[in-house]
């Protein structure tokens, strides 16, 4: 009866095991689908190269990783110059798919841009609201742009779970 109930379970963990692989290559052909789906919402090419400091200011985003469901992004911007450096409040993201940048659409096209001064030594944190653009955060490489300068961060799937 042992025997029975050994190769049973044997089975039965096989099994699961099998219907784990399938839903992992289930999600793989998933995500290269909204790669193309990126590709045909992401239409504005971006440059290939943004720094992420000039002039002793430094731009970069609170956390180099979110997760998809991510509400707001905080941009730093530190002025360790000695002087004052001036920005407007747009902050823009973008995407990189298959080795070029992609502006991420917004659901405004344009906006009334306002200045702000950064005092030599002062550190300025902007709010970038995810409910502003125009798309979907999916996995991947991302930069918040301002005045030229970009601050690279990642987008993750948390709910991401494969051992196959």
């Amino acid at each position: 009866m042992k025997k029975y109930v050994h190769g049973s379970l044997g089975i039965l963990m096989l099994l699961l095991f099998l219907a784990g692989c399938q839903q992992a290559e289930l999600q793989t052909a998933s995500e290269e689908s909204s790669v193309t789906e990126d590709q045909s919402l992401l239409t504005e090419e971006a440059p290939l190269e943004r720094p992420v400091s000039e002039k002793d200011v430094m731009i970069k985003t609170e956390k180099s990783e979110y997760p998809t469901t991510v509400e707001n992004i905080t941009i730093v911007l530190t002025n360790e110059g000695t002087e004052e450096y001036s920005t407007g409040l747009d902050v823009f993201l973008e995407k990189e798919v298959e080795d070029k940048w992609f502006r991420v659409p917004m659901k405004e096209e344009f906006f009334t841009e306002l200045a702000t001064s950064h005092a030599p030594g002062d550190t300025t944190e902007m709010v970038f609201n995810i409910e502003d653009l125009s798309y979907d955060l999916t996995p991947g490489e991302y930069r918040a742009t301002l005045n030229g300068l970009g601050a690279p961060f990642t987008i993750i799937d948390y709910k991401k779970n494969s051992s196959c």
